[in-house]
């Protein structure tokens, strides 16, 4: 059965929630509106498929449906609600986070939400955003690697652009930070989380999937 913009249903809350899985960050409402049509496009790029932007064919929710959670122990749910939490949506984390953040010292050049240059070397940089980052954006950074943020390393990486990455994909969300900031960022929206799921559990589940 094809879903296109207007759909309403459980069918589209089971496309909402394989939405998620590739860091889509949607209300699972059920209703298939402008933001679920965006998440659509995305995700046939994503996944490399043919057909309408607007519409999920068959073969989409297939493809959708066979994507692995990236996190199992929090599940996309789990994911999608601290993204929310953090970047409210997938068009406000592509549209803020398309250049390198310089936050006060003593924090480093950071890229998506949080991986911090300061405390990268160049071989776990390569490792981590060879292939995700455009060459000349990869060379410019790594000339902040393991420095703190002055005023003249803010200037040096103005105007660097670095693709739209998925709030999933960018390795962001709690792979890739400085260890003591990674712990306490999961502990306080793991905290967040079940305290949510505590008090609202019927509305969780109907709104989050």
């Amino acid at each position: 059965m094809i879903l296109r913009q207007g759909d309403k249903g459980d069918q589209v809350k089971a496309l909402q929630r394989g939405l998620n899985k590739l860091g889509q960050l949607l209300i699972v409402d059920g209703d298939f509106g402008g933001g679920t049509c965006d998440a659509v496009g995305a995700a046939r790029n994503q996944l490399n498929l043919p057909g309408s932007s607007s519409e999920a064919d068959d073969a989409l929710q297939d493809a959708i449906a066979g994507v692995p959670d990236l996190f199992p122990p929090l599940t996309a749910a789990g994911v999608t609600f601290i993204a929310r939490e953090e970047v409210t949506d997938a068009r406000t984390y592509g549209t803020k986070y398309q250049t390198p953040a310089a936050p006060p010292a003593p924090s480093g050049v950071t890229i998506g939400l949080g991986y911090d240059c300061r405390f990268a070397t160049q071989s776990q940089f390569q490792a981590d955003w060879q292939g995700l980052l455009p060459p000349d954006a990869l060379a410019k950074l790594e000339t902040v690697l393991g420095k703190e943020v002055s005023p003249a390393l803010k200037a040096s990486v103005a105007g660097v652009l670095i693709k739209k990455l998925s709030y999933f994909s960018s390795k962001i969300f709690f792979l890739f930070l400085h260890p003591f900031v990674a712990l306490g960022f999961v502990l306080r929206h793991i905290r967040l989380y079940l305290a949510f799921i505590q008090s609202h559990t019927a509305k969780l589940y109907r709104t989050w999937g």
